[in-house]
């Protein structure tokens, strides 16, 4: 599990292997980014998340079977609510231009965060994610 160095109802800090990040509670499944997250996938792609960004961790139907904020797998999917934004906006991550994509980047952040999430548990978010995340993203073209 990730490495927790502070949490409370309000503020989250921990370290998934990725570099620390601290997260401020705005609602019951709404959070602050406070300090950048930083990516590099595997083929070089650079994603930042800037501060003030707002996530809401695993979103439904994942919050099903995870909590909103699930540890070891959080910046992965901070930094895939970050690639979709950026796709709903039309303003894609050069690299990460497509949804499947971005869903791909989920599951690579998942299997680096320190420890890996447990094999069926990314494969299982990965495969929810395919299945239900795209609504919102058919209807600008990005499929």
């Amino acid at each position: 599990m990730a490495l927790f160095t502070n949490f409370n109802p309000e503020e989250i800090v921990f370290d998934d292997g990725f570099g620390p990040v601290t997260l401020k509670e705005l609602g019951p499944v709404k959070w602050e980014v406070v300090n950048p997250v930083h990516y590099t996938t595997v083929s070089g792609v650079k994603i930042t998340v800037p501060a003030g960004f707002i996530t809401d961790g695993a979103s439904s139907p994942l919050r099903i079977l995870l909590t909103s904020l699930g540890g070891h797998y959080t910046t992965a999917t901070i930094v895939h609510d970050w690639l979709y934004t950026n796709l709903n906006e039309g303003h894609p991550i050069p690299g990460v231009e497509k949804r499947e994509l971005a869903d791909d980047v989920l599951l690579e952040a998942m299997e680096r965060a320190n420890p890996p999430v447990n094999y069926w548990v990314r494969w299982a978010i990965w495969m929810i994610v395919r299945g239900f995340g795209g609504p919102g993203l058919k209807a600008l073209g990005v499929r």
